[in-house]
């Protein structure tokens, strides 16, 4: 709670987003999120809270694009590799 109450010492500015209050951005550019979970097994219910705390996370973040990703401790390196792949953005070929 006391970092609640402190939140505003920190930064007072704040903003609406989808009707929620949120701190204002304070950077130009802010980097995209990519989260990864590791379950024992496969559990809808704890991807879905996973899933949604990322998202949470997103917001506050301002992160222009978020992914989530959640693997199982029993899958294959190469399945791992494929999939984390596939969750990755393209690269930029060239930076500006």
């Amino acid at each position: 709670k006391a970092v609640d109450r402190s939140i505003c010492l920190i930064s007072p500015f704040f903003t609406r987003i989808d009707g929620e209050v949120h701190h204002q951005r304070r950077y130009d550019h802010y980097p995209a999120m990519l989260a990864i979970g590791i379950l024992p097994e496969q559990n809808p219910e704890q991807e879905a809270i996973f899933t949604m705390l990322v998202e949470r996370h997103a917001i506050n973040l301002h992160a222009p694009q978020h992914a989530t990703l959640v693997v199982m401790r029993s899958q294959d390196e190469q399945t791992l590799r494929s999939v984390l792949h596939a969750a990755l953005p393209a690269r930029e070929t060239e930076r500006q």
